[in-house]
């Protein structure tokens, strides 16, 4: 015996599994009872049963999850793509001798944290009272030829 009397949830049937794949894909009912030959009647009872809307559930996450992934890696393709102009630009703010030295600041605060210098024990302030990584930059910008020792105060920025 299966089903109600004996305590056992019937089998999927092929049928059943193709219903499953079209009601997660938000497929009307009388549509799927068309394209499998069967009545609207038979897919809203498939539709209550608890394995068949355990199985439409999954089939759902699925089908999320992939398209998540799908959305996640078309958009890492398209970023990795902007690095080496990113890169370039940074570099030529840092080199350019009119730029303000806020953006050049910033332009190393980016470089740092995207080679992950910012993990480095040269930019962290040591507790012996080794320069803070604020000198430690106006030292960089004052090398490659910004004013004032590389950094300008906040009233002449």
């Amino acid at each position: 015996m299966v089903g109600i009397l004996s305590g056992k949830p019937p089998k999927i049937t092929e049928k059943q599994l193709r219903a499953i794949v079209m009601l997660a894909d938000g497929v009307a009912y009388h549509a799927i009872a068309s394209v499998l030959g069967v009545t609207t009647r038979t897919i809203e009872r498939w539709a209550v049963r608890s394995d068949i809307r355990y199985s439409v559930d999954q089939a759902k996450t699925k089908a999320l999850e992939t398209v998540e992934e799908e959305v996640c890696e078309k958009y890492k393709r398209a970023i990795e793509g902007m690095i080496p102009l990113a890169l370039t630009t940074l570099h030529r703010t840092l080199k350019d001798t009119s730029a303000r030295n806020s953006d050049k600041l910033r332009a190393v605060q980016i470089l740092g944290k995207w080679y992950g210098l910012e993990k480095s024990p040269v930019f962290v302030k040591a507790e012996n009272g080794t320069e803070p990584p604020e000198a430690l930059l106006k030292q960089y910008l004052g090398a490659i030829g910004g004013k004032e020792n590389g950094v300008r105060t906040s009233s002449n920025n």
